[in-house]
């Protein structure tokens, strides 16, 4: 939902201050959104997932 509202303020700005064609800002939006949304994805794998992180925590004590 906030890639969603982010890729859309990123869009918007593009359009109206920037600008770019409907269609750049509607690309815009797409790229922006989909990746907010795949980055804490592609952010956990590369952690090692919630294993790792229980690795850390046992470490810690």
């Amino acid at each position: 939902m906030a890639g969603s509202i982010f890729g859309a303020l990123c869009g918007l700005f593009s359009w109206l201050f920037l600008d770019a064609s409907a269609l750049n800002a509607f690309g815009l939006y797409f790229t922006a959104s989909l990746v907010s949304g795949v980055l804490p994805i592609v952010f956990v794998a590369l952690r090692g997932g919630v294993a790792g992180a229980q690795k850390a925590v046992a470490l810690r004590s």
